[in-house]
């Protein structure tokens, strides 16, 4: 059933926004992504350009190329640049992304009528969301994209980090998105074949599986000291639960693509099963061995439905548990710890403690829990839950929480998008789960439809204790089973309800939530959300408009400012000493304005016409829990005028610091007292 007509305008508003996003996330990921490195810049440009140049209309071989590439990256780039973590994925996605939207329609979302509401709905609150955010966590300003010295939690990542990894959920959510679009094409032109980037995908986790075997062996090869140290390998990875999760899905797929009649591809697709499963053995991850079980049992279950249509079915079976005694081997010489190893001590016990730390993961969930409670409607923006989860815990614990995701991916979609945001998303994973449960295969495709049933509720099931299609490669491969599960057994049927009027007030319906729910993250960006703002309310310190922390002889460690700076220090003692100066080449002749603005109004204004630091004094009454002070120069210098290398444009050094005595302010060049604002002595 085709979209009607009258909805068509909405269509193409969401898909264009969805392109548009993912082409101008890329730019920027390309252009100010703080770990990119020229080389890296170059790579990832240049892939695009071949991407979005070299494909031809229906072709494979592209997207064939970055995704065989995209397991191998990691460490490929690690050695060949220097570099890791979301950098590196942005380099193989921006290949990708050049050679998908050239095949796509940029006018309509080609799925079924019901699933490009909820997944076009989706993409549009993602599109119309992430400018707000970004906007938000640079402080509404520019200055922020570059700058490494601003912190937006208690996370301490810098500014521009916030804000790419940002940039990383969201343009990797739209980027599957079409990803599952162009699939869809690609089977419904041949529902009985493979296509070519199906092999890719199987194909490159495979080369990473036999990494991760050698790894096994010696946990230390072309693998990361943090997951060495543990005894988990990564494979080409360098993260041991992306890879796992992945090898477990690669696994029973290349033993499926490898099945024929030739007795060599049942022993080709067996070694490819081994291989991958003990991958997953040698990474660790429970949640990938739990969707492993989930993929074994699909497969067997497979197998035996399809053992009176199958010539081959027995030797299959076979091959199977020829696999499965191979990972057993491993499981014995392997120098790797398993996830099993891992699992002890972590068991239910008789009075549901572990049932409770499943539900709290170490805060993760107890933070998820309490931002949902304030924000149901919007949660707190894309990506945003990583690095606000250390400020909540802070608040809960009076602890440090590494940046990590809500252990659920459920819970983390209502937390980063709320009601409004999530709600296509959400309901879009119902019916997909109850196409899962109910939708039969056609005869000739029982056993890969089974096997890819289970990989889904595998996917599942880990994901209710993780998130791991956080990781983009595994994501890609989530909607590559479910574009196979939907060529295998057909469309999703239309509900009766589902007629065309119903679906066109979808579409309104599905607009008008995500035009909202990025209207509310623009209200709560303005307000509680603020970065300065959740500064205040966290207890930690925050300054923008100035350069990072110095140090010098004799001097304590002081940061420069430009024009303006502002200073939101939280209270740590009854007196704040603020100590300034000026260096300003022609200070002599054109003397400095320096001034301290607070809530009330200017506090301190002095003109400086040497370089002698000048103490100012603050008085900080006992009801007032944090400083909000703004420090304005009338003009700045720039030392490259004067023969110097620096370019930074420099107003006036400040150095702070609290005081337990009171009397300590008036001890100072001046004496001021916070809130009432009296003149300079």
């Amino acid at each position: 059933m085709s979209q009607p007509e009258h909805a068509g305008a909405l269509v193409t508003f969401s898909k264009r926004a969805a392109i548009l996003s993912l082409l101008s996330i890329t730019a920027l990921q390309l252009a100010l992504h703080p770990d990119m490195t020229l080389p890296l810049r170059t790579a990832g440009s240049a892939a695009f350009v071949v991407g979005w140049i070299g494909t031809r209309s229906a072709s494979q071989g592209l997207p064939a190329l970055w995704v065989v590439l995209a397991p191998l990256a990691p460490v490929l780039l690690l050695y060949a640049f220097g570099r890791q973590g979301t950098v590196v994925d942005v380099v193989w996605m921006a290949g990708l992304t050049g050679s998908i939207i050239r095949m796509i329609s940029w006018s309509r979302w080609t799925m079924a009528p019901v699933w490009s509401v909820l997944l076009g709905g989706w993409a549009l609150a993602l599109a119309l969301a992430w400018p707000v955010v970004v906007l938000r966590e640079a402080g509404f300003g520019l200055h922020a994209l570059q700058d490494m010295s601003e912190f937006n939690s208690w996370a301490m990542v810098p500014a521009p980090q916030v804000i790419s990894w940002t940039l990383f959920v969201v343009q990797a959510q739209l980027l599957a998105l079409v990803w599952f679009e162009w699939l869809h094409g690609q089977f419904s032109s041949a529902p009985d074949r493979l296509p070519r980037v199906a092999h890719a995908l199987w194909a490159g986790m495979t080369l990473a599986s036999v990494v991760a075997f050698v790894q096994g062996i010696d946990v230390s090869w072309l693998n990361p000291q943090f997951w060495a140290d543990w005894k988990r390998a990564t494979g080409t990875m360098l993260d041991a639960n992306a890879y796992g999760t992945a090898a477990a899905i690669a696994g029973p797929v290349g033993f499926l693509a490898l099945r024929g009649q030739h007795r060599w591809s049942t022993v080709g697709g067996v070694l490819v099963l081994a291989l991958n499963w003990a991958g997953v053995w040698v990474s660790g991850s429970r949640t990938a061995l739990l969707c492993a079980l989930f993929g074994a049992a699909g497969l067997a279950i497979g197998l035996w439905r399809a053992r009176g249509e199958d010539t081959r079915a027995r030797s299959r079976a076979i091959g199977l548990v020829a696999a499965a005694g191979a990972v057993a081997l491993v499981i014995v010489f392997t120098a790797a710890v398993g996830p099993l190893q891992r699992t002890y001590g972590t068991a239910l016990t008789p009075d549901l403690s572990g049932l409770s730390e499943l539900w709290h993961r170490g805060g993760y969930g107890t933070v998820a829990v309490q931002v949902i409670g304030e924000y149901p409607l919007t949660g707190v923006g894309p990506g945003a839950y990583r690095y606000l989860a250390p400020d909540y815990w802070r608040a809960i614990d009076n602890s440090k929480l590494e940046p990590d995701n809500a252990q659920n991916w459920w819970r983390h979609q209502a937390a980063e998008l709320g009601l409004l945001g999530g709600i296509t998303v959400l309901l879009w994973s119902v019916v997909l789960a109850w196409h899962v449960v109910t939708k039969p295969a056609r005869t000739t495709q029982v056993l890969s439809a089974w096997t890819v049933r289970g990989l889904l509720v595998g996917i599942g099931a880990c994901s209710l204790v993780g998130m791991p299609t956080q990781n983009p490669l595994v994501l890609l491969w989530l909607f590559f089973l479910v574009a196979w599960l939907v060529a295998m057994t057909g469309p999703p049927g239309a509900p009766v309800w589902a007629r065309p009027v119903w679906i066109r007030r979808g579409w309104i319906a599905a607009t008008i939530l995500a035009g909202i729910y990025a209207g509310g993250e623009l209200i709560l960006a303005r307000g509680s959300l603020d970065v300065a703002e959740r500064a205040k309310r966290f207890g930690r310190e925050y300054v923008a408009g100035a350069y990072a922390w110095e140090e010098a002889p004799d001097v304590p460690a002081y940061r420069w400012t430009g024009a303006e700076a502002r200073f939101i220090l939280p209270v740590r003692g009854q007196s704040l000493v603020v100590r300034l100066w000026a260096q300003h080449p022609d200070i002599a002749q054109l003397p400095v304005i320096v001034s301290i603005e607070g809530s009330c109004g200017v506090v301190f204004r002095e003109e400086f016409s040497s370089t002698r630091p000048v103490s100012v004094g603050i008085a900080v009454p006992e009801d007032v829990d944090t400083v909000d002070a703004l420090i304005r120069v009338s003009r700045t210098w720039q030392p490259s005028d004067h023969g110097e290398a620096d370019t930074r444009n420099l107003g006036v050094a400040v150095v702070t610091d609290f005081e337990a005595d009171r009397t300590a302010a008036g001890a100072q060049d001046y004496a001021v007292e916070w809130g009432k604002c009296p003149a300079s002595r």
